[in-house]
């Protein structure tokens, strides 16, 4: 049988208490950028084809009508225990969501959603966070959707 030397044992160790710190489940603070980000689908997906709701970090649409079995589950995991600034963690968690959002709309239209390249730009201000699609290669706006104040945060 053979033994693990010192830095095998090390490895085992670290990689162990990385897969801790990545199953950390949603503070409040997330939790409310998630709900005020479900508020904001109903501008790029149809209320009449999809229903969505949101329980604790766990984002569910499904599709209703012609849409029938098309759906989406999107599990928001906490981020890492460590500091992360605010503005940081509201755009990373702002772009996931979205890309999802917009990677359903495309399968439902059967075309690429707002476009084909499009990108997905969040800016993060005092007042609000703004949510907008952008061509890629000449950064003209394709889509902006309703800014969301910083109170509906909860921040």
């Amino acid at each position: 049988m053979p033994r693990w030397g010192k830095w095998e044992c090390v490895r085992a160790r670290m990689l162990l208490r990385l897969s801790r710190l990545s199953r950390r489940a949603p503070d409040d603070e997330e939790q409310a950028i998630v709900a005020a980000l479900v508020a904001r689908t109903g501008d790029v997906l149809s209320p009449a084809e999809f229903v969505w709701s949101v329980d604790d970090g766990v984002v569910s649409v499904t599709g209703v009508g012609r849409m029938l079995g098309t759906g989406l589950t999107i599990v928001m995991v906490g981020g890492p225990r460590k500091f992360v600034p605010r503005w940081l963690k509201v755009r990373g968690m702002t772009r996931t969501y979205m890309d999802d959002i917009a990677a359903l709309a495309s399968k439902a239209r059967g075309s690429p959603w707002p476009a084909p390249h499009a990108r997905c730009r969040v800016r993060v201000r005092r007042q609000a966070v703004t949510i907008s699609w952008t061509s890629r290669w000449t950064r003209k706006t394709l889509v902006q959707l309703r800014p969301i104040v910083r109170s509906e945060f909860g921040i």
